[in-house]
């Protein structure tokens, strides 16, 4: 964006300090749409797409056999929290919570 510093709200916020930040940003953004200049995702010249074969994040896919090789070694507990840390968990804490939603929803059945 193109504002100055002099726009951010300096002690309290007011309704009419308010509007102006929003109108601010809404002419920025309009300006933005309308201006000649290139984005940064186009490409230039006679450019051509990133291969195929690269996975996400420009990971080739010879290397998810190496990162499984590290996770195998790992032990159960470190395993367990690599997976936690990217929110994946196991078969295990799935049916477990499947089990307490059931119970929580239907206090008299058994499972």
């Amino acid at each position: 964006m193109k504002r100055d510093e002099d726009t951010r709200p300096s002690g309290r916020l007011t309704g009419t300090k308010l509007k102006e930040l929003i109108q601010a940003v809404i002419r920025d953004s309009y300006d933005d749409a309308w201006s000649d200049e290139e984005l940064l995702a186009e490409p230039q010249g006679d450019e051509l797409p990133p291969s195929i074969d690269e996975g996400k994040y420009g990971v080739k896919p010879d290397t998810y056999p190496k990162v499984i090789a590290i996770l195998n070694q790992l032990e159960p507990e470190q395993r367990e929290r690599v997976f936690r840390r990217f929110g994946r968990y196991s078969m295990e804490h799935l049916l477990q919570h499947i089990n307490r939603v059931k119970k929580a929803t239907d206090p008299k059945s058994d499972i």
